[in-house]
């Protein structure tokens, strides 16, 4: 089974492919590489919606406190300032610096906005409105 992973964050990010990578908790059953990803915004939410899918080429387990301003900057932040005060604040409030999160970097496969599916293995764009009406 493919793992999903949920995102609240950084949707444009996400949409135009500058973030590939995430900073997660260890999983009961861990993200490997090579694992396809579906990634969704807002995942078990009524706004949910899939943003596409992703190959897992590297994960990396780090304390809390080994996390560099490179890390944080490939998640989508400014800097480690940032992280530090919006990870604790809003994901994560009683996470120590001692915990465990593992950096999960992923190259897409194919991304939507709900409009539009680019597919990264053949540079193909689909309008999916189009094939909503082809299938009517």
């Amino acid at each position: 089974m493919s793992p999903l992973l949920g995102f609240t964050k950084f949707k444009e990010k996400l949409l135009n492919g500058t973030k590939t990578q995430t900073i997660r908790k260890p999983r009961k059953h861990p993200i490997k590489v090579g694992d396809i990803l579906h990634i969704y915004w807002k995942l078990r939410t009524k706004q949910c919606q899939k943003l596409g899918e992703a190959i897992v080429t590297k994960v990396v387990r780090k304390k809390l406190w080994e996390i560099t301003n490179e890390d944080a900057v490939k998640d989508g932040f400014q800097n480690l300032q940032e992280f530090d005060e919006k990870f604790h604040a809003e994901m994560h409030p009683h996470a120590s610096m001692q915990d465990e999160f593992n950096i999960i970097s992923f190259d897409w496969i194919k991304r939507t906005d709900g409009n539009f599916c680019y597919c990264e293995q053949t540079g193909t764009v689909i309008y999916q409105g189009a094939l909503a009406h082809a299938k009517a």
